[in-house]
């Protein structure tokens, strides 16, 4: 058995809709009649992969084996568990959270700074000055060890508590930006929005 970290918050509603039975198990065919077995258990899937006589294909979980077929297999599976994870995703409440909580008190829309990026928006103040940076990256961005595409937010931090405050889980050194002045703070279940409300705050009156 092999286990894959799910760093989004998945609705139970989608899994069943998508074709999850009762216990959060769901099974597909591979290559050459191969079956794939995933169950979501405690924010992971645990992958089963059986050979066509219903043996388990030890193979499959074995990190550096060769061959075109294993690597087939794989691809296959990650796939699969990429399109389970974009179609079942709850939408981000805490990016939700963060743009409503900045436009009641600050009066900050969001902005899209970047050319052919409809995605990225920016928090600024009256001086146009950053104080908050939204973006979809690659978890390995932050050398997370999953394919996911995570959600994360930069903010501007006293370089003391930037310090005590990574932990390499909920919080990062900077992804793109100043690593002594700025914290990305990974946008999961993991934490709270009085957590990330208090940085922005922080944040926002850092760059007055």
């Amino acid at each position: 058995m092999k286990s894959y970290v799910v760093l989004d918050d998945l609705s139970l509603d989608s899994l069943y809709a998508y074709g999850f039975d009762a216990s959060l198990t769901f099974t597909f065919s591979l290559l050459h009649a191969f079956q794939c077995s995933l169950q979501y258990k405690k924010e992971q899937f645990f992958i089963q992969v059986f050979d066509q006589e219903g043996e388990e294909y030890y193979p499959f979980y074995v990190t550096d084996a060769l061959g075109t077929f294993v690597g087939e297999l794989k691809e296959e599976v990650q796939k699969r568990i990429e399109d389970i994870i974009e179609k079942c995703r709850n939408k981000n409440k805490l990016c939700e959270e963060i743009l409503s909580y900045v436009k009641e008190v600050y009066g900050v829309l969001p902005k899209f700074p970047f050319s052919n990026d409809n995605i990225s928006m920016t928090l600024t103040n009256e001086k146009n000055k950053w104080f908050g940076l939204i973006m979809k990256v690659k978890a390995t961005s932050l050398e997370i060890k999953s394919d996911q595409i995570i959600d994360i937010l930069n903010i501007k931090c006293n370089p003391d508590k930037i310090q005590k405050l990574v932990d390499n889980k909920r919080f990062f050194k900077a992804y793109h930006m100043n690593k002594k002045y700025w914290l990305t703070i990974l946008l999961n279940n993991q934490i709270s929005f009085l957590e990330i409300k208090e940085l922005l705050d922080d944040s926002y009156h850092l760059i007055s």
